[in-house]
C-alpha cells in the first residue's frame, strides 16, 4: 500500500519556509504555506492539497496555547500539555507521549479495552533524494491526512518553544480541574516549564494510563 506512508523531511520546519510533503512513489502529498514568512509562531499555516486548493489550516488560538486544525469541513485541536513530553489531538483521542523531535513514536488512541492503540507510527528514514525525513505510517487511510497535519503542528510548536497546559494534578477536584484548564489557564512559558521540571513538579509529571479504560469509569 503505497498510499499510507507520508514523508516530511525533518529539518522542513527549522527552515522556516514553505514545503512540500510527499507518498512513498514520490508525488506530492500536502504543501504547507504561511502567508507571514514562517515568522512567529501566531502564524496561520495553510495546508493546501495536489490540487492546490486549501484543504486546511493550522491555526494557533489567541494566547499561542492550543492549536486549531482544520482539515475539510472538521476541526480539531492540538492540546500540549508538557512541551517534548505529552500531546493530545481532541477529536481524534490521540496522545502522544514524547517529543516529535525525536522519532520513533506513535500516536496511540483510546478505546475500551486500552489506552495503546497505535493507529500512527513515526519513524525516521532517508527517502529518495530528499535526505533525512519522517515517515508517516497509519493502517487506516482515513487516519492519514489529519495524521500528517497534527505532526506537523506539533512539531510547529517545538521549533517555537511554545506553552503548554501542563498535567492535572492527581485528586483535584472537578471543579479545581475546570478552573484551571478553562477559567485560569493561560499556558506555562517553556522556561516555566523547565523550572518546574527541575522542581519535580507534578504538573510537568507525565504518566501514561495503564490497565483498561473500560475498568477507570
Amino acid at each position: 500500500m503505497k498510499f499510507n506512508k507520508v514523508y516530511l523531511q525533518k529539518d522542513a520546519i527549522a527552515r522556516h519556509e514553505d514545503f512540500d510533503t510527499w507518498y512513498e512513489d514520490g508525488e506530492r502529498f500536502y504543501r504547507f504555506e504561511c502567508k507571514n514568512g514562517w515568522k512567529s509562531e501566531k502564524d496561520k499555516v495553510s495546508v493546501i492539497g495536489r490540487m492546490g486548493g486549501e484543504n486546511g489550516l493550522i491555526r494557533p488560538d489567541n494566547l499561542t496555547l492550543n492549536y486549531f486544525l482544520r482539515f475539510e469541513r472538521y476541526e480539531y485541536i492540538l492540546h500540549t500539555y508538557v512541551i517534548n513530553k505529552h500531546y493530545y489531538v481532541e477529536g481524534m483521542l490521540w496522545d502522544l507521549y514524547g517529543s516529535a523531535a525525536e522519532p520513533p513514536f506513535d500516536f496511540v488512541c483510546e478505546t475500551k479495552t486500552t489506552y495503546n492503540k497505535k493507529d500512527v507510527h513515526v519513524k525516521e528514514r532517508l527517502f529518495r533524494d530528499k535526505g533525512l525525513c519522517y515517515e508517516i505510517h497509519v493502517p487506516d487511510l482515513t487516519k492519514l491526512r489529519v495524521a500528517v497535519i497534527a505532526l506537523v503542528a506539533i512539531l510547529i510548536k517545538e521549533e517555537w518553544k511554545g506553552k503548554s497546559e501542563c498535567e492535572e494534578v492527581r485528586g483535584a477536584t472537578w471543579w479545581e480541574r475546570l478552573k484551571k484548564r478553562v477559567i485560569e489557564n493561560k499556558g506555562y512559558t517553556y522556561e516555566e516549564v523547565q523550572r518546574l521540571e527541575a522542581e519535580g513538579s507534578p504538573l510537568v509529571q507525565v504518566v501514561k494510563p495503564q490497565g483498561r479504560p473500560m475498568d477507570n469509569v
